[in-house]
């Protein structure tokens, strides 16, 4: 879409003549100039509908240039507009009026270093010429005035050939480079600088008085409007794929990609919104179980899991010069090296590979064996890499590379709590129950610890930076962490737990790891097992005071519960005056509970009391749901008798009357 901006700029030659601007319009104009003003063919406008009726024209009203040129001097007017023509197909602008002169389009980035610009001579409207009657009825008039000859009528495709053909014959950019309209000999075609159709932002319509015969000569130009003539309307098309394939119980595969040209887009997509890239992407994935390439009496488990994708998108216009196809760019090339060069620096390819083994372990086969701390299958391993590169028009690589390994071991047993004075002591007396219970444990319910290493290497190079040592960034972090963890019930009543977590750094030089000493550099870190960053562990510990064990206070349960926090983290490396910094802290809490029933029961009278008072009977369902039924007969016996009693009265009241 393009559209005018608000506002007429005038430009004047060095050496000033007389010029100006106007804008005539259809019911004034004649009473101001020699003609009527009439609108030509040209104002029949082809218009558009997006959503409301809208045309594609930067001004309707007539445009005229009235002024005097010496010899070899250019006037003109200039639009500022802000569009994108690369999508049309060919501009239109009707004109009048010559005297050895010719009129000019310039539309660009700007209007004086870099324009397209396409000329054509002017024919004179004969003097004399009037209308018969109303101007924009007579037929003959308007084609004597708006004659076909000074119409421009460009097609912009050969902007694009012309910009190629400079471009191949290496001609200076800040010069004019001409080429001859083939069909039109007497028009031509220009350009100077850089400019770009995908990129317009003024627009400059002049006179131009070729004639170096030291006289001035005056005239009056009239422009009309300029219009699109065709849309590229061309469609497009997708399509999508994807297949499953079970490779019975060893591993699955899958295949997936899709497809997607340039100018495709749904119905309800306008011209200026479908797409205007080529899209290609596919992918493959596949997981499988490599154990089952081994004896199952082994019990190892080897997954792994590997991808490749890889997205390739081709603009339909190279992306340096906006207004070219890339297509007619790289066949416009001899070389297949530069063919192949400039595709590439025009498409954006993502490309991913990963390979993952998650979980590589030995399974316990013999489960009447008791686990032993020493046991393999308490380790299982982790390891994985993953690639990424892309490359487009800015970047000329772009590889992001991930390392992953960890070691995972994990060890949990039942607890074996040890009780020493259990034969010792032969007395059943509960006095001495709380030295006959004491017990613990000498080896830990559960231990595990966990190492991970996680490298990222980033590498960065971009095009045209015109500086080689500072074209390629690098990011890298390269971490080592570890995590602890004890749980021990020491004693039934006793339980403490610990969990750690260390986090490092492992250092690494700048730049690639492409020398011995660099390399032994990030060896003597590794052993050195990193420089720390941050380390937290908390501990906990709960314990049951044995009032359980003591007669006259087992009505008492307490439980104590203390808890531990501490954390340290480094100092930051280019600040010399902050020291690195501690964090800790701690929580107490006892928890008491008194059973006040099982104290009274201590005492016999108060035992009996509270005996009784459980013991008393208890009305269940079925007796209150009879003693329900009971009363309600008993409550139907009364009512009738209270009836019988009632009749019995009327009766004798009867036979009293009757007397």
């Amino acid at each position: 879409m393009v559209q005018a901006a608000s506002g007429v700029n005038e430009t004047h030659a060095a050496n000033r003549s007389n010029h100006r601007s106007i804008w005539p319009n259809g019911h004034g104009h004649g009473r101001q100039h020699r003609l009527g003003a009439v609108t030509g063919e040209a104002g029949q406008q082809p218009v558009h509908f997006e959503g409301r009726p809208r045309p594609y024209a930067f001004e309707r009203r007539v445009a005229g240039l009235s002024e005097e040129l010496r010899r070899a001097q250019v006037h003109a007017v200039a639009l500022l507009v802000e569009g994108q023509l690369g999508e049309l197909g060919a501009l239109f602008v009707a004109q009048r009026h010559d005297i050895l002169r010719t009129a000019f389009i310039r539309l660009g980035l700007d209007n004086d270093y870099n324009y397209y610009e396409y000329e054509i001579p002017l024919t004179m409207t004969p003097r004399g010429t009037s209308p018969r009657g109303t101007p924009n009825d007579d037929e003959e008039y308007k084609a004597q005035v708006w004659l076909e000859e000074n119409s421009f009528d460009m097609d912009l495709k050969q902007f694009i050939a012309l910009k190629v053909a400079r471009d191949q014959a290496g001609a200076a950019l800040q010069l004019p480079y001409e080429l001859i309209d083939e069909e039109k000999p007497n028009n031509a075609y220009r350009i100077v600088g850089n400019p770009d159709l995908g990129l317009v932002e003024g627009m400059m319509i002049g006179v131009r008085n070729t004639k170096d015969d030291g006289a001035t000569h005056c005239a009056e130009v009239w422009v009309n409007e300029l219009r699109v003539n065709g849309f590229d309307e061309r469609g497009g098309y997708a399509g999508r794929a994807r297949m499953d394939m079970t490779l019975a119980d060893f591993g699955q595969v899958t295949v997936s990609g899709n497809y997607t040209s340039i100018g495709w887009g749904s119905l309800e997509q306008r011209v200026a919104e479908r797409a205007r890239e080529e899209v290609l992407q596919y992918d493959v994935a596949g997981s499988f179980q490599l154990d089952k390439f081994l004896p199952k009496k082994y019990g190892i488990r080897l997954p792994i899991y590997a991808q490749y994708s890889q997205t390739l998108r081709t603009p339909e216009y190279d992306p340096y010069k906006f207004d070219i196809p890339l297509k007619e760019l790289v066949a416009a090339q001899a070389d297949p090296m530069v063919r192949d060069s400039l595709r590439e620096q025009a498409q954006t390819i993502t490309t991913i590979k990963s390979v993952n083994m998650t979980n590589i372990r030995k399974e316990r086969t013999n489960t009447d064996k008791k686990p032993r701390p020493w046991n393999v299958e308490n380790v299982s391993v982790t390891g994985a890499y993953s690639e990424t590169t892309r490359s487009d028009p800015t970047i000329q690589t772009d590889a992001v590379r991930q390392y992953r390994g960890g070691l995972d071991y994990g060890y949990s047993t039942q607890p074996n709590y040890v009780t020493p004075f259990q034969n010792i002591i032969k007395s059943q007396s509960k006095y001495v129950k709380i030295i006959k219970d004491f017990n613990f444990n000498p080896f830990p319910n559960s231990i595990n610890f966990n190492t991970g290493i996680n490298r990222r290497f980033a590498e960065t190079t971009y095009r045209f930076a015109g500086d080689a040592e500072n074209a390629t960034w690098f990011d890298k972090r390269f971490m080592w962490d570890r995590v602890y963890g004890v749980n021990w019930n020491m004693a039934r009543s006793l339980n403490i737990n610990f969990n750690a977590t260390n986090n490092a750094v492992i250092d690494e030089p700048v730049g690639r790891l492409d020398t011995p000493e660099k390399q032994d550099s990030v060896l003597n870190n590794i052993r050195n097992f990193g420089r720390n960053k941050n380390y937290t562990h908390t501990f906990t510990a709960s314990y049951t005071l044995p009032f359980k064990k003591i007669p006259p206070l087992d009505w008492i349960n307490v439980k104590a519960t203390y808890n531990a926090n501490y954390g340290w983290s480094a100092a930051a490396l280019n600040v010399d005056s902050l020291g690195n910094t501690i964090l800790n802290g701690n929580a107490r809490q006892l928890n008491a509970d008194l059973d006040f029933e099982q104290l009274y029961n201590k005492s016999e009278y108060l035992k009996k009391i509270n005996s009784n008072a459980k013991n008393a009977p208890k009305m269940d369902d079925e007796l209150r749901e009879e003693k329900k039924n009971l009363d309600l007969n008993q409550a139907i016996k009364k009512k009738k008798k209270r009836r019988k009693r009632k009749k019995n009265q009327l009766r004798l009241q009867e036979q009293s009357s009757d007397r």
